[in-house]
């Protein structure tokens, strides 16, 4: 071997051959083996509060977890990749599996924070196991990494959907709850082939028939109408007053039953999980058409401070504020006309005064303006 070869003409390891290529090892129940990765996103997400005053914490990380036997994910949600947070995450998706009777015994990780010994040290204290896949070959690391990149796809397609039908509500920032979404939609779509063809991966994890709730999972950022407070706690309101509000739909909550939809308020920057809803599922109530309803002004936005507070014109008063702007022009465009007219003027008074002059073989007199002052 030369070394100096070596350092003149080394290049990246093919790692596609035409060898036989070997799957992914096949574990016998769910736990036996989880892949872990984490997203990082330089757009800070949106962290929605149930109530209290509105904090200025953002989301910019997302650490994903992979069921090797049955492909479910698990999205956890945090502001950064330090340890704590990435600890934080680790127990939550633990509490998550044993609460569907299934213990992690190992994980299968790239390098990064996976190898800090804050997360060794919780591994050792629950007797796990750990691999991991060498330093830049994330495709040894390829079940998460595919995720990763089904999530993001299709966290990406529904906020532009969602965007392009409501561009005064939807934000990018609500980035974390349609990557959850995403995740919560993956979990509940049945596999297409294989020998677990027609079952879901949540089913696949549990061991148990559990049915996919199709008529719970509804569009991404559509409108959503809720029952007034009074009427669901079935009081009544005066005869003449709306019985609903519009939110936001943020997805499925994901600690209440699959029928309850986390909204987000346009008005307080707040989610509230709620039942008595109905979705307008093809944004037909934000198309702007002749004769259509006005949707509420989105106020979430600078109440949470993405953006700054814009004032407020009344709806009645836009047509006056069009009505004045074109008698200025107009006005504008008359004193420009007069101002012409009147240098056009004075140009042939001074044309005339030349030619008497010259027929009278004097000078020719100055303007008023332009004569001497005396003494």
């Amino acid at each position: 071997m030369c070394a100096a070869c070596q350092f003149g003409k080394a290049t990246r390891k093919a790692w596609r051959t035409k060898a036989q290529v070997r799957g992914i090892k096949v574990v016998p129940r769910p736990g036996e083996c989880v892949s872990v990765d984490q997203i990082e996103s330089r757009i800070p997400g949106l962290l929605v509060q149930i109530k209290g005053r509105l904090t200025n914490a953002r989301y910019g990380v997302a650490t994903i977890f992979v069921d090797h036997y049955s492909r479910l994910g698990y999205v956890h949600l945090q502001a950064s990749t330090s340890s704590k947070d990435t600890l934080t995450a680790k127990r939550a998706f633990e509490v998550f599996a044993r609460d569907h009777g299934v213990t992690i015994k190992h994980y299968h990780a790239d390098n990064g924070r996976f190898i800090d010994n804050a997360w060794k040290g919780a591994l050792d204290a629950e007797n796990q196991g750990i691999t991991y896949c060498g330093v830049n070959a994330h495709w040894q690391n390829g079940v998460a990494e595919r995720r990763i990149r089904d999530l993001k796809e299709q966290a990406r397609t529904m906020l532009l959907h969602a965007q392009h039908h409501w561009p005064d509500a939807i934000e990018t920032s609500l980035w974390p709850y349609a990557l959850r979404y995403a995740c919560a939609i993956f979990n509940d779509a049945p596999t297409l082939k294989g020998q677990n063809k027609d079952c879901t991966p949540l089913e696949l994890f549990t061991g148990t028939k559990v049915l996919a709730e199709v008529r719970n999972h509804h569009t991404f950022g559509c409108p959503v109408y809720v029952l007034e407070t009074a009427l669901q706690e079935n009081k009544s309101l005066p005869a003449w007053m709306s019985r609903a509000r519009v939110g936001i739909n943020i997805g499925i909550s994901p600690t209440h039953a699959r029928s309850v939809s986390l909204v987000l308020s346009l008005k307080t920057g707040l989610a509230s999980p709620q039942f008595h809803t109905k979705h307008d599922d093809l944004f037909e109530t934000t198309q702007r058409k002749k004769g259509g309803y006005r949707m509420p002004r989105s106020q979430w936005q600078s109440i949470s401070g993405f953006t700054k507070p814009q004032a407020i014109v009344p709806p009645m008063d836009r047509d006056a504020e069009a009505d004045s702007e074109r008698r200025q022009r107009a006005g504008t465009q008359q004193q420009g006309s007069n101002g012409n007219h009147r240098a056009t003027t004075t140009l042939a008074h001074v044309g005339d005064a030349e030619q008497l002059a010259a027929a009278d073989g004097g000078e020719t007199p100055l303007p008023a303006e332009k004569q001497p002052q005396g003494h």
